[in-house]
């Protein structure tokens, strides 16, 4: 499973800070600290434009503040399905909670030769199809 180690070895594989699985790792290290926006600033000081919607914003910090009463803590997170198209990349992360996992889905749009995250998907209810069907053994 990826911890908040994943993000050391990320930074020391000299990999872009735009890298979609230093964002992702970025996002986790803070989620696991309960900085739940700071969690979401990870992903969203990416892309500049998402910035300023700041309905969307709200949404989604009060979305994510409200996990762990949901799921209960957090233990840790791993990528399970990774799917590229050319300027596209879709990132299917397995969220460990306490009482049950969240599928997590960022989207990621490479404008430029800089990947800048484009969207974030929370999925309570069908996690555990998701994971079982896409999980690397």
């Amino acid at each position: 499973m990826v911890t908040l180690g994943g993000n050391i070895t990320a930074h020391a594989q000299n990999l872009e800070p735009t890298e979609p699985n230093i964002i992702i790792d970025d996002f986790f290290k803070a989620f696991s600290e309960g900085k739940f926006e700071e969690a979401i600033a990870a992903f969203i000081k990416t892309n500049p434009w998402m910035e300023k919607k700041p309905d969307m914003l709200a949404t989604l910090k009060a979305k994510y503040a409200s996990m762990p009463s949901v799921a209960g803590n957090y233990i840790s997170h791993k990528v399970i399905k990774t799917e590229d198209a050319e300027y596209i990349r879709r990132v299917k992360v397995a969220a460990y909670f306490e009482r049950q996992p969240i599928l997590i889905t960022f989207i990621f749009y490479n404008s430029g030769g800089v990947w800048r995250g484009q969207n974030i998907d929370v999925n309570f209810d069908d996690a555990f199809d998701e994971i079982l069907k896409n999980e690397k053994k």
